[in-house]
């Protein structure tokens, strides 16, 4: 899986685990969030060092190509 998708989306996986874990302790909902943006924090770094800034011209590094609609 590209590792730009799991930046995009990491945060949305953790307000979809939020929304699904019944409302108790609010210190549960605060461990999930953070683990989630820790989770996103690491993946970002590993998108920081991957990031090759002696590239002549300015070129997008982590690009994904994905058929939208491939039926139209």
């Amino acid at each position: 899986m590209n590792l730009l998708t799991v930046v995009t989306f990491l945060p949305v996986a953790g307000a979809l685990a939020l929304v699904v874990i019944p409302r108790g302790e609010a210190g549960q909902h605060r461990a999930v969030a953070f683990l989630f943006a820790l989770a996103t924090l690491l993946a970002s770094i590993g998108l920081w060092a991957g990031f090759d800034s002696s590239a002549g011209a300015p070129e997008f590094q982590f690009e994904q190509m994905a058929p939208w609609m491939p039926s139209v």
